[in-house]
């Protein structure tokens, strides 16, 4: 998965943990982390709200992370960077 729309408003993206972390350090009006969603390689992006190239750049890391783990490269443990 890439991103999921969960409704007309908002996108869960795939994302990193530390990734994760720093989008919505440096655009919490655009990304959020739901707490069902905490153990999740995931972000909520505020479609309607939110910055559209912040949303962009979200989804291009996405799929490049996607990528990688179709390519068998793991995704880094939590906390490192």
């Amino acid at each position: 998965m890439v991103a999921r729309l969960i409704d007309q408003s908002h996108l869960a993206i795939r994302t990193g943990f530390a990734e994760r972390d720093a989008l919505c350090e440096a655009a919490p009006a655009t990304f959020s982390v739901p707490s069902a969603m905490s153990a999740h390689m995931t972000v909520v992006a505020d479609l309607v709200g939110g910055d559209r190239g912040a949303i962009e750049a979200a989804l291009d890391a996405a799929w490049l992370l996607q990528r990688d783990l179709d390519e068998g490269r793991p995704e880094p443990p939590r906390g490192s960077a």
